[in-house]
């Protein structure tokens, strides 16, 4: 009989099977609802971002309009 890395050794019967498994239908209501949350979680975090940039601008990540006037009319100074 043929030693390892032989295709036709004493482990030809393994085999793998994969087989898929059943499942009932997704409960449409409960998918909905947890849609329903993460928008609204999304939507709360996002009117907090907005907030907290209205309360403090020199934190604010955007350029502001009168610092972009600012700089174009130093650049024509010079």
């Amino acid at each position: 009989m043929p030693k390892n890395n032989s295709t036709h050794g004493s482990h030809k019967n393994r085999r793998i099977v994969a087989r898929g498994v059943l499942r009932e239908t997704p409960d449409i209501r409960t998918l909905a609802r947890a849609a329903i949350r993460l928008a609204l979680a999304d939507a709360q975090r996002e009117a907090e971002a907005q907030q907290l940039a209205e309360q403090h601008p020199d934190r604010s990540r955007r350029t502001r309009p009168d610092r972009i006037q600012k700089r174009s009319r130093e650049g024509d100074q010079s």
